[in-house]
C-alpha cells in the first residue's frame, strides 16, 4: 500500500529499507531521497519512514559499538587480572624454592678463631 496520495510514493517497507541501505552505504541523512529538495517527488510519509529507519540503523550501530567497547573493556580487565595473578604465582613459586634451598643446606658453623 502506497503511503501517500501520490502514485509514484514508495510504501513504507521500501521507505524504511531505503533508509537502512543508506545508512550501511554511508549516505547522510540528509539526503533523504523522499523530500521535496530532491529531484525525487515529494513524499511526506515515506521521508518520515525513511528518516525513522535511519536513525534506527544509527542507533543499532551505536549500540553495536558500544558493546564492542565493552567487551574490548571486558577482555583487558580479563587480561590484567591474568597477569597479576601469574606475578602472584610466580612469586610464591620462588619464594617456595629459596625455602626448600635453605632448607637443603647444611648449616655451617663459622670456625672459630683459636686465639694466641
Amino acid at each position: 500500500m502506497r503511503m501517500s496520495h501520490r502514485w509514484d510514493c514508495p510504501d513504507r517497507w521500501e521507505a524504511r529499507r531505503e533508509g537502512e541501505r543508506a545508512f550501511e552505504r554511508g549516505t547522510g541523512i540528509w539526503r533523504n531521497p523522499y523530500e521535496d529538495n530532491f529531484l525525487e517527488p515529494n513524499c511526506p510519509e515515506a521521508a518520515e519512514e525513511w528518516r525513522r529507519s535511519y536513525r534506527a540503523a544509527e542507533q543499532r550501530e551505536e549500540e553495536r559499538q558500544a558493546e564492542e567497547r565493552h567487551q574490548h573493556r571486558l577482555a583487558e580487565q580479563r587480561r590484567e587480572q591474568e597477569e597479576y595473578e601469574r606475578m602472584v604465582y610466580e612469586q610464591e613459586y620462588y619464594a617456595r624454592l629459596e625455602e626448600e634451598r635453605q632448607q637443603q643446606e647444611p648449616i655451617q658453623e663459622e670456625p672459630q678463631v683459636q686465639g694466641d
